[in-house]
């Protein structure tokens, strides 16, 4: 397994919840951060996508291309509107599970026992989970389209609140922990943004560590 490529550029990518922060290796989208607080990264060290080079500038556009597409269209993105995704350095077990997540239909979700039994795990749902959570680019590989049993949501890197817009946007009901059925029924670009105080500090995916296996994840 290789080492995490180098990022070499990192924009703002306005949207219509606000701006995702995107991370270029020299090989394509290496991390996407929810809108926020940018950690590390203050605003003199941002640039928008017109300030950065061939290849870059066509990737970012990629990128807010598909981004409004899954936030406020209608229909599936195909693999070819996504900008490259750089995956080095994850494990193969985890870069499976994210291929699997691409082709999760748009309006649709999958549990983490399906996905597990795609992969012939037999208990396998704590592995995806883990998976799904160190997603290194959210939103463009749809963890969010992933819930736990029951149609309950399961967890998100970047908060529930996320995982609710995300849903809701795409017209999937879910399970409330008291049972009810949440169904959004608003046109998608209204959808509603539920994020409460304090909820656009959180970050979207952590930045790569030495972690790159989690315990329950099976060898490759």
């Amino acid at each position: 397994m290789g080492q995490f490529s180098e990022i070499v550029h990192s924009c703002r990518v306005p949207t219509a919840v606000g701006d995702f922060l995107a991370h270029f290796s020299a090989s394509g989208l290496a991390r996407l951060e929810f809108p926020g607080d940018y950690g590390d990264y203050g605003d003199s060290a941002l640039t928008s996508a017109p300030s950065a080079g061939e290849p870059v500038r066509t990737w970012a556009a990629q990128t807010a291309s598909a981004l409004e597409q899954i936030l406020v269209g209608t229909r599936a993105i195909g693999d070819d509107e996504r900008p490259p995704l750089d995956l080095s350095g994850w494990s193969p077990f985890r870069i499976r599970v994210w291929a699997i997540l691409t082709r999760i239909p748009r309006g649709e979700t999958r549990s983490y026992g399906d996905i597990a039994r795609e992969l012939s795990l037999t208990h396998g749902a704590r592995a995806v989970g883990g998976a799904c959570g160190a997603n290194a680019i959210p939103v463009l590989i749809p963890c969010h389209r992933v819930v736990a049993a029951a149609g309950l949501l399961g967890g998100f890197s970047a908060g529930l609140p996320w995982k609710r817009t995300l849903l809701a946007r795409e017209h999937i009901p879910f399970y409330t922990a008291n049972g009810f059925v949440l169904r959004i029924s608003l046109g998608l670009r209204h959808a509603p943004l539920w994020l409460p105080a304090g909820a656009h500090s959180q970050r979207g995916c952590s930045a790569p560590s030495s972690a790159k296996y989690s315990p329950d994840e099976p060898a490759d």
